[in-house]
């Protein structure tokens, strides 16, 4: 992305930053500007980017990540895994590690977590754990058939605790895709 650091006439704010792909038109004129004095463009974007972040992470959330988990981090978005890596304690017995990542609301978090499957649980805020076990129960509704086991057209299902498949193939490499792991998490006093 690219983006313009301007400054409006006659705005006390000084240079702001717009990002070019929403400026709809733009008309050439004869007048010309000179730059604040001591402005550096490095210090206003390195400035402009901490605030950004602050109006858009509101909250954060504390989470578990398995193995796989930790390599898909990138999926919630750079500036969340940045700071969910920095701030990762270590691997428990299971090779489970948690951390806290910064999140917009619980709604966009509940969506971007979802991208971990398996390979995350949420221990707070209790809202956002709600969430995705609301978001989860559903998935699971949707593809089990009437007698609670897999799908009409194959897959994954949990009977008694352990993961089953009725297709070729491990269940491993069915869950998750992630090498190594079951895909699911150990269990933690309820299951979905």
């Amino acid at each position: 992305m690219w983006y313009l650091v301007a400054a409006v006439p006659d705005d006390d704010r000084g240079p702001r930053t717009y990002r070019l792909s929403r400026i709809e038109a733009a008309t050439a004129l004869d007048e010309s500007f000179e730059r604040p004095a001591g402005f550096h463009l490095q210090d206003h974007w390195r400035d402009y980017q901490r605030d950004y972040e602050r109006r858009l992470f509101k909250s954060s959330a504390t989470i578990r990540l398995s193995e796989g988990g930790r390599q898909l981090l990138f999926r919630i978005g750079s500036i969340a895994a940045r700071a969910g890596h920095a701030a990762m304690g270590p691997t428990d017995s299971d090779g489970w590690a948690t951390t806290t990542v910064p999140i917009e609301s619980v709604r966009h978090a509940t969506h971007s977590l979802m991208q971990l499957g398996a390979e995350v649980e949420v221990l707070e805020p209790r809202e956002l754990r709600d969430a995705i076990s609301r978001a989860a129960r559903a998935m699971t509704e949707r593809y089990a058939d009437e007698s609670g086991g897999t799908s009409a057209r194959g897959g994954l299902s949990r009977a008694g605790g352990d993961v089953v498949s009725d297709e070729s193939g491990s269940a491993d490499d069915a869950a998750a895709g992630v090498p190594g792991g079951s895909g699911l998490p150990p269990e933690r006093g309820s299951s979905l």
